[in-house]
């Protein structure tokens, strides 16, 4: 019987490890593929005439430029960026809305500041109550940046309003 409760004890310490360093490999593996930002969302859209004030983040992930000129295996133009929101709502007196969204965008990799504008749909924040929030999307605006070193900076970004 302690025989059984010790080989119990070995095969979930060995499992918790086996669970730890895969997580570990996650991790660095995205950190390798390219950089991840969260950049602070701010604005303001007219949503079924209100005014909705908008609060929350966008993670833009900028996957990593090759290390040799001529990998084949990740084309160095356009460079594609993936946004995600994160935690956006626009609330105003008697409304509130959550955006969420996946966008893919492609941005030329030679231009040294590109603008970005990508569309969004909008949730009621309750599914229960009726709200016109379905029926909308909003537009998010930033500004990606080519640093000396090549490599692309976000900066805050903006919900510029009703698209």
């Amino acid at each position: 019987m302690l025989a059984w409760r010790f080989t119990r004890a070995v095969i979930a310490a060995a499992s918790i490890a086996a669970l730890a360093l895969v997580g570990t490999g996650t991790q660095a593996s995205a950190q390798e593929k390219g950089a991840v930002r969260l950049i602070p969302l701010s604005g303001s859209a007219v949503i079924a005439s209100r005014t909705l004030t908008f609060t929350g983040q966008v993670q833009v992930i900028t996957p990593q430029l090759p290390a040799f000129p001529n990998d084949p295996i990740i084309p160095p133009n356009p460079v594609r960026e993936i946004t995600i929101l994160r935690n956006v709502i626009g609330t105003s007196a008697d409304l509130a809305c959550e955006a969420r969204g996946k966008q893919d965008v492609f941005v030329p990799q030679q231009e040294l500041d590109i603008p970005v504008t990508a569309t969004y749909n909008l949730y009621p924040s309750d599914p229960v109550t009726p709200s016109p929030c379905s029926d909308f999307r909003i537009a998010v605006r930033y500004l990606t940046t080519l640093d000396t070193d090549g490599n692309r900076l976000v900066s805050s970004a903006i919900v510029t309003g009703a698209a």
